[in-house]
């Protein structure tokens, strides 16, 4: 990440003649003047430079983390230890494009093959989903202005920009209404130079009304495509081509001023500030009592969010026609409107979900009775699409003869409403209901049929993906159904490879001695405190490879004894070497500690590692994934730990929360930014303040020079008269 330290040489004013009459270097004498001031800005920024290195050092050791697990503790990883198929020595592989099974060995596996004859039949789920839209339309409560849509464009405070911000499937844009905008909506009658339709007094009730509504709608409608459509696909002026449809239509009504924002592409639409809406802060000093002035701050309030955009056009932040599953349930009984029925106040929604009581509270969000119904032992995923707009309720296991009983007692009907009830008496109500099936296959000529999709046969973990091999009017209880042949359709070859666990292992130690080794190497870099970071008119003096020596001593020691970064290393440093599982540890299978001088590095004894994979491969795989000491586990939870991105500020990992990282919602909510944000705020406020002294001082020399000219000429007038007296 680049900055520019600005050295601040140049005068940032100036104002009035200089030297003309003195013939000082005023410009030189200001300088000179002001250079604390001057100084402490260059610091500053220096001050930021530093953070912003400090950034970058922090975030490249969490993209290592970050890496590491990503090779030796994801679910995608060939290499993930804590999975069981890394440590099976024995190892089940099916021909290349075999797309309609996976075959994994189990610790039971036996050199040999198995084979898969056919797959009549896969497993599924039970599932019901409510067949409507839940969420309200996005409308505005209606157009808010106080006389003509001109006042759309009058900002609270000068200098602010008036529009709101649109959302569609999470990119952004800005919708300026400006006077500009306002002048293009066109005239009454479509007279040239006559009365801007944004000027129509819209409580008159006069006949141009409706047109100036009408005005706003198209206008509003050809900048949001201006916006968000190929340019392609529009004209001129902004409106669709042809019959295509755009992305967000806009509708408004000219009666009631309602604005409508809808899409014909299942689009997540959202509304939001583009000004956020600040009141002027007041001095309650200036009022007579303390109730005056919170008068005063609540009258500012209203004012400021009466000249919000958003909110003369009727609409809220945040509005959307997705349901917001962070707002609570009460919020979505209204958007459903009169098909829910809410409990007493106060009291809770309670339900049966399989027998599972729930209690969840009226206050309580949409993501939060989702969670807790996910996370119970009811058997089940209930989940929200924002593509289609409805809820769906998932069996978790598949299977015939699975279903999904759902009780509701009490005076609410939350799961009617929202059409996941199969026991609603209202037809409009009904849910759609997929019901489960059971996976049926032929397996070394047997007959199997089995609830789930993956199952184990002959030490081979089998997971079906698509049908294969299927007979049409399929019966294997008729008669005269043949079963296939034992050793038909497709092999799963089942070989002894103790090679693979060996070379992951090796790699995962070699992997996890560069990473510590960067870590500790920076926590170790000497700091050279006469390297400060170069402002702009050193760089001038410097070349390119000067500026790239002195920032490479200016960087180095920029996390000297971090604190932060020797923990964590200490911590996985522990979990590896620490960790034992009945006496066995890394020290067991031939790694151990390289030495106290090595930061934390492993040594691996191959001969001692290849025995223990020979000879107590069980005991190999249950250091790593035992459940309660297991180092996989020990190690995945120590890095999450350091470089979590999800959830909010304060719930993230410990490097996350220090520096943030690329991409994610914490690049710029992050304690450095934090810092840097701070300063510069001061550096804006000192480059004001030393613009403001140089002004005062120029008027001041301005003052001087002009008094210096006034008495040079009287002393030369002075001069020419007792000349002529003289003669």
């Amino acid at each position: 990440m680049a900055y520019s330290v600005g050295s601040v040489t140049g005068l940032l004013t100036k104002t009035g003649i200089g030297g003309l009459a003195s013939g000082m270097d005023i410009d030189g004498l200001i300088e000179k003047m002001t250079s604390a001031q001057r100084q402490r800005i260059t610091q500053q920024e220096q001050t930021v430079q530093k953070l912003l290195w400090r950034q970058d050092a922090y975030r490249t050791v969490t993209k290592s983390l970050m890496e590491f697990r990503e090779k030796y503790l994801s679910v995608t990883s060939a290499t993930n230890f804590k999975s069981t198929s890394v440590f099976n020595t024995v190892k089940a592989s099916v021909a290349d494009g075999m797309t309609a099974f996976t075959a994994t060995a189990t610790s039971n596996a036996i050199a040999g093959k198995v084979y898969v004859n056919q797959i009549q039949q896969l497993a599924s789920s039970y599932k019901v989903a409510s067949n409507s839209s839940v969420s309200a339309p996005l409308t505005g409560t209606g157009v808010a202005v106080r006389n003509s849509l001109r006042e759309l464009a009058i900002p609270y405070t000068q200098g602010e920009a008036q529009g709101f911000m649109l959302t569609v499937d999470g990119q952004s844009r800005a919708v300026v209404i400006d006077d500009a905008f306002l002048d293009s909506l066109g005239t009454v009658g479509g007279v040239p130079g006559g009365t801007l339709l944004a000027d129509v007094d819209l409580k008159s009730g006069a006949p141009e009304v409706p047109d100036a509504y009408d005005a706003l709608e198209k206008g509003l409608q050809r900048k949001i495509n201006q916006l968000f459509e190929n340019p392609a696909n529009l004209d001129s002026s902004g409106d669709i081509i042809g019959t295509g449809k755009a992305l967000v239509e806009v509708s408004l009504d000219n009666t009631t001023g309602k604005i409508n924002f809808s899409s014909n592409r299942a689009s997540k639409i959202t509304m939001g500030y583009l000004t956020e809406p600040k009141p002027i802060a007041l001095d309650e000093s200036a009022y007579p009592t303390h109730q005056d002035y919170v008068n005063a701050v609540d009258a500012e309030k209203r004012l400021c969010m009466e000249f919000n955009v958003l909110t003369q056009l009727g609409f809220t932040n945040g509005q959307t026609n997705r349901l917001d599953v962070n707002k609570s349930i009460d919020e979505l009984a209204n958007a459903l409107g009169g098909a829910m029925t809410k409990p007493g106040t106060g009291d809770p929604y309670q339900f049966f979900i399989n027998g599972v009581l729930f209690q969840i509270n009226q206050g309580e969000s949409v993501n939060s009775l989702m969670s807790k119904i996910n996370s119970s032992k009811a058997g089940v995923t209930m989940s929200y699409s924002d593509v289609t707009d409805t809820f769906t309720m998932t069996s978790n296991t598949t299977g015939a003869g699975v279903g999904i009983q759902i009780d509701e007692f009490g005076h609410s009907n939350l799961f009617e409403a929202l059409g996941l009830n199969i026991n609603t008496a209202n037809p409009a109500l009904k849910p759609n209901e997929t019901f489960g099936t059971n996976a049926i296959a032929f397996i070394n000529g047997n007959y199997v049929e089995r609830s789930s999709n993956s199952f184990t046969i002959e030490g081979v973990q089998i997971t079906l993906k698509e049908l294969y091999n299927e007979q049409a009017n399929f019966n294997p209880f008729d008669p005269s159904f043949v079963p296939p042949v034992a050793n038909s359709g497709h092999a799963i070859t089942l070989a002894t490879s103790p090679d693979d666990l060996f070379n992951a292992i090796k790699s995962f130690v070699e992997d996890y001695n560069a990473m510590v080794t960067a870590m500790r190497g920076l926590t170790k870099e000497k700091v050279n405190s006469d390297y400060e970071p170069l402002t702009d008119a050193q760089r001038a003096e410097m070349t390119e490879g000067q500026v790239k020596l002195w920032e490479e001593k200016a960087k180095s020691g920029i996390l000297a004894n971090d604190n932060l970064i020797n923990s964590i290393a200490s911590k996985l440093q522990s979990a590896l070497l620490a960790t034992n599982v009945d006496r066995f540890g890394m020290y067991s299978m031939g790694i151990d500690s390289a030495g106290w001088n090595e930061n934390g590095k492993l040594k691996l004894d191959e001969t001692k590692l290849r025995d223990a994979l020979n000879n107590h491969a069980d005991e190999v795989r249950t250091l790593f994934l035992d459940a309660t000491n297991g180092i996989a586990g020990k190690l995945d939870k120590i890095i999450d730990d350091s470089v979590r991105t999800n959830g909010v500020k304060g719930t993230r990992g410990s490097l996350i929360e220090m520096a943030g990282y690329e991409a994610t919602r914490s690049d710029l909510d992050n304690g450095i930014q934090l810092q840097i944000d701070n300063y510069n705020k001061r550096i804006d406020m000192y480059k004001d303040m030393l613009k403001r002294e140089e002004s005062r001082l120029w008027s001041q020399f301005s003052a001087m020079e002009t008094a210096l000219s006034r008495l040079n000429e009287q002393s030369s007038l002075l001069a020419q008269y007792l000349g002529g007296a003289s003669s």
